[in-house]
């Protein structure tokens, strides 16, 4: 089941488009919105597969969101829906699996909606991160084995962010937290990030960290991950939660904090 996000100021036009994605198998639909900024700040925390965004909006339009809503998750499938062909262009450049032009009759809704559903069934990840309890890697199935346990701590504080960026300062700053104004502690961190880029292009996965100078951050889109899971509401993920996250690390005990409500909160639904 693939989650579908909305997001049009029209009322009407968000009660079509949500009657048109409960009569196509394999979505669920999660949230809709009015304003771009609200569906922008649940994406931070609710992951999901597929948007279906209003192009002409107040403040933020369409396109803009969907660049921005990539930045998050770089595999979501959009769908464009407008009363214009000016954003077409646009639209192209972000490969969206639609472009509804207003008024748009219910096949051309369920064409779209479903050629998103089958531009989400990909592959299987080769990745899966286990961050219940301790933190582990698991390539095609088989743990990774890391050649330092500082580089399988970065990784794991890259995971935590959420495929948010991270700098070389804050990354330091969480894994040497005692030391981090040593002189010394930068190359130990340039070390452990150097063997992490080798074990995992060892692995055959090195695709999963994204470099630039600076920042660092995770490809949220290539993996799968118990943590990611619990967070989209997974029912199986909320039920495996043990009360543990990356136990070895000190500054993952507010995530921690954070799974306990989030599995709180669906329970007394």
């Amino acid at each position: 089941m693939f989650r579908i996000v909305l997001v049009d100021d029209c009322e009407c036009s968000r009660e079509l488009l949500r009657q048109y994605c409960g009569e196509v198998a394999g979505l669920e639909l999660t949230a809709s919105f009015a304003d771009p900024m609200e569906a922008l700040y649940y994406a931070q925390d609710n992951p999901f597969e597929v948007a279906a965004l209003d192009v002409m909006m107040p403040g933020m339009n369409g396109v803009e969101l969907g660049k921005r809503l990539r930045e998050l998750y770089p595999g979501l499938v959009l769908i464009f829906v407008t009363a214009s062909k000016e954003f077409a262009f646009d639209a192209y450049e972000l490969e969206a699996a639609g472009y509804l032009l207003k008024p748009y009759d219910a096949e051309k809704a369920h064409a779209a909606l479903e050629r998103a559903t089958r531009l989400c069934t990909g592959p299987a990840k080769r990745v899966y991160l286990r961050t219940f309890g301790h933190f582990d890697v698991f390539v095609d199935g088989k743990p990774l084995c890391f050649s330092r346990q500082k580089s399988k701590e970065i990784l794991a504080y890259l995971v935590d962010r959420r495929g948010g960026i991270a700098t070389v300062d804050q990354i330091v700053a969480a894994l040497w937290e005692d030391r981090a104004g040593e002189a010394c502690v930068r190359a130990c961190y340039q070390t452990a990030f150097k063997d992490l880029r080798k074990d995992l292009e060892r692995a055959g996965v090195g695709e999963i960290l994204m470099s630039n100078r600076n920042q660092k951050a995770i490809d949220t889109g290539a993996v799968e991950c118990d943590y990611y899971d619990l967070l989209a509401g997974d029912r199986q993920a909320l039920e495996a939660f043990p009360g543990q996250y990356m136990a070895d690390y000190s500054w993952a005990e507010p995530t921690t904090a954070h799974c306990a409500q989030v599995k709180a909160s669906h329970i007394y639904e």
